[in-house]
């Protein structure tokens, strides 16, 4: 190597090297200051300290303290068709197996799934109610639970009239044995429900089954 090459070859590992430098003092100053967990009652949740610590986080409760939770989940990441479901969503357009036009409510062809009415008249008639989706559907087999991919949030936390599930099947523990697709068998107000989770991994916020 001439003594010119080797001085260019120096240039460039310097200029590697304060590139590297830059990065990973990005990435630390890109770091998110550390925050209070709260549970769904907004208590203190420290496992380190064992303050709570049998109690999932609520990031509605946790996150909502600076973000605005309500219009971040009113986005289609979230919702994915949930803001526009309805029983007869597809009737106009010959499909009136398309509850919406997301995952939350469109055939799931390689599932050969359907989410279930808000409304049946026979449990032959429920496939998936929203609770199952979450928790025992897979897209295709030996994949994960479809909940385990949604962000949370929209159908995922709150029924077809705006409620949330597991309050409302608190109060109402008689809709478990109707035929109401959102809650048909189901344990809600034991397993809480999935809030919504930027980094799409599954945030429960309820009591542990």
């Amino acid at each position: 190597m001439t003594h010119v090459h080797a001085k260019r070859f120096l240039a460039q590992v310097l200029v590697l090297t304060i590139v590297a430098l830059l990065y990973s003092t990005a990435q630390v100053l890109a770091y998110h200051p550390p925050v209070q967990l709260l549970d769904k009652e907004g208590e203190f949740v420290d496992p380190i300290n064992g303050e709570n610590e049998h109690l999932p986080f609520s990031t509605e409760q946790t996150c909502g303290l600076c973000h605005d939770y309500e219009v971040i989940t009113e986005g289609y990441h979230f919702q994915t068709g949930w803001n526009v479901i309805s029983d007869t969503f597809g009737m106009a357009a010959g499909h009136p197996w398309m509850l919406s036009d997301g995952m939350l409510g469109k055939w799931s062809v390689q599932s050969f799934r359907q989410l279930a009415r808000k409304e049946n008249e026979n449990a032959d008639e429920i496939d998936l109610t929203v609770y199952d989706f979450i928790g025992s559907a897979h897209y295709t087999r030996g994949s994960p639970t479809c909940g385990a991919c949604h962000a949370g949030g929209g159908g995922l936390e709150f029924d077809r009239d705006g409620e949330r599930y597991d309050y409302r099947l608190a109060d109402e523990p008689e809709l478990r044995e109707s035929l109401d697709g959102d809650y048909y068998q189901s344990n809600w107000d034991k397993s809480g429900v999935v809030e919504a989770d930027n980094n799409e991994r599954v945030a429960i916020a309820g009591s542990r089954c």
